[in-house]
């Protein structure tokens, strides 16, 4: 493929995990009583996702083995057809071991948060989702008419899985770095702590008060835990049982923006939907069956739950 082909495929694949994406946490966290129609509400999504996830695995293939798509799906071995398949798992395997790793070390971080998806490795997930003989696309495809058993799945597994696989597409053709989840998730977090902490210092200036920026006391005081997400964690943890932040020896500059991202944060839209923030908040404010909260460990890259009171392993990175 020449770059100007490269760059037209990534750009729509690109397209087409953002538009699904958006749609997946546009739909609020629900359990229809009628199975059929729970089945009817994610088939949009599982749908998409299963046919972009394949697409873009066979787009890394060519790009890895230098082929055209065409040349790739006309590839055979003997009379065998090697990539005419919807098999994500099988596609997959026939990724050159460092992509692999790198989509595994992806779905290792996200599913140490996503806890509700039980298949701990991401082979194991593709093995799940794309069923018996790498049926689960095609079942999936005609549930809505036709009465056949279907594998397990999960839309937010299957999205998270496609959005890495296309970043490492656009990181091949534009060099853009990768980001892993926790690192979006941190990011989210800090942007709205820090454009709170302008607004701040804003309303208090027009109060009388001298400016004051606090950019490098935001920056300060979510390092100070070891990592941002455990500072959030434990913010998320107080806010939830005293309705307040429960930081000590900050300004009151920052007091007041951490109180401010608490409720904006807690009462957002996106926790609404099928997002790693509702999943965080949910978890850091220990409203899970088991009663846990959670912490990110820098050492294992994972999040990991701990008891909901503030003892050993709250707040430590």
């Amino acid at each position: 493929m020449s770059r100007d082909e490269k760059i037209e495929k990534v750009q729509r694949l690109l397209t087409a995990h953002k538009k699904t994406k958006e749609a997946l946490e546009a739909e609020p966290v629900t359990q229809e009583l009628h199975s059929g129609t729970d089945i009817a509400r994610k088939w949009t999504v599982i749908t998409a996702a299963y046919s972009g996830l394949e697409q873009t695995i066979k787009y890394l293939l060519a790009e890895e083995n230098y082929h055209s798509i065409a040349e790739l799906i006309a590839f055979r071995e003997g009379k065998k057809y090697l990539y005419r398949t919807h098999d994500v798992a099988r596609l997959f395997s026939r990724l050159k071991k460092p992509t692999q790793d790198i989509v595994r070390d992806f779905y290792r971080r996200f599913q140490s948060l996503h806890t509700y998806i039980t298949a701990e490795a991401v082979d194991e997930f593709l093995n799940v989702v794309s069923g018996a003989d790498g049926i689960g696309y095609e079942r999936w495809r005609y549930t809505l008419i036709e009465e056949k058993e279907l594998p397990r799945n999960s839309p937010e597994g299957l999205v998270a899985i496609w959005g890495v696989c296309v970043q490492i597409a656009e990181q091949r053709v534009w060099n853009k770095p990768l980001v892993m989840p926790d690192e979006a998730l941190k990011s989210e977090l800090l942007m709205k702590l820090n454009h709170l902490g302008r607004k701040v210092s804003r309303d208090r200036q027009d109060a009388g008060e001298p400016f004051q920026s606090i950019a490098h006391e935001i920056r300060d005081w979510a390092w100070r835990t070891g990592h941002p997400l455990n500072a959030f964690a434990d913010v998320l943890w107080h806010f939830s049982r005293y309705e307040e932040h429960g930081q000590d020896g900050i300004s009151e500059w920052l007091s007041d923006a951490l109180a401010r991202w608490a409720n904006e944060v807690t009462t957002s839209p996106a926790t609404a939907g099928a997002t790693s923030l509702r999943t965080f908040v949910v978890r850091a404010r220990s409203h899970t069956p088991d009663g846990q909260g959670l912490r990110w460990d820098r050492n294992t890259n994972r999040f990991e739950a701990v008891p909901s009171s503030r003892g050993e392993g709250r707040g430590s990175g």
